[in-house]
């Protein structure tokens, strides 16, 4: 029971307005309602501490993540991955009539993607000639110790988008910055082939958590 002085996240909304709102307070106003054993703040704060208080880890949970939440069920745990889904749209869409000329203008791109998943996965950031972006797409996803990338396929996608130059980007699920062997390998192969098909190949990101790294700014591309 909610006693005097006390205000609730919606009553609060309309007071001061979400951006004045918690994190907690937001995603109480989301979910609702609570459960008989447990109020709607009670979950919210169970959500967050779960996620260890990021809100971009719980945008990439699925279904099935959320419903292992108490007083989290179908309905809410439908409403909170379109809910994540939409916001993520809206950010990558910020970025569509915007030029990328620098690795640290990429990687929010790629970190919005892949900065929090558990297994490897390989993406590509096509861009016109102007460096304004035409596409960000997933080209492979693999285990925690890597993922296979098929040149054929970048550069095929790449052609069909008409694509002048591209990023490439992979994360490191096992939080180790250092590129592998592989990883320069690969880099070298896909830089080689870029100037025979006149299709760049820029700058290849490699994303750890909220660190990144660069071939471009290393001077390895």
């Amino acid at each position: 029971m909610r006693t005097w002085g006390q205000e609730g996240p919606r009553e609060k909304l309309n007071q001061i307005g979400a951006r004045n709102l918690s994190d907690v307070e937001l995603l109480a106003i989301i979910l609702r309602s609570g459960i008989p054993s447990q109020n709607v703040m009670s979950t919210a704060r169970l959500l967050l501490e779960k996620s260890h208080g990021c809100l971009a880890t719980l945008k990439t949970w699925k279904q099935e993540e959320f419903l292992q939440i108490q007083g989290i069920g179908k309905v809410k745990a439908g409403i909170l991955t379109s809910i994540f889904e939409l916001a993520q749209r809206i950010a990558s869409a910020r970025y569509q009539d915007e030029k990328i000329t620098s690795s640290d203008q990429a990687f929010p791109l790629f970190y919005g993607k892949m900065a929090n998943n558990t297994v490897e996965e390989f993406w590509v950031l096509f861009l016109r000639r102007n460096n304004s972006i035409i596409a960000l797409e997933q080209i492979s996803k693999g285990g925690t110790s890597g993922t296979v990338v098929d040149p054929k396929t970048v550069f095929k996608r790449g052609l069909l988008l008409n694509a002048s130059g591209m990023i490439l980007a992979h994360n490191h699920p096992s939080a180790n910055l250092k590129p592998s062997e592989q990883d320069i390998a690969l880099t070298k192969r896909m830089v080689q082939l870029g100037k025979l098909m006149d299709l760049s190949v820029l700058d290849h990101i490699i994303v750890c958590g909220t660190r990144y790294y660069s071939f471009m700014d290393e001077g390895r591309m």
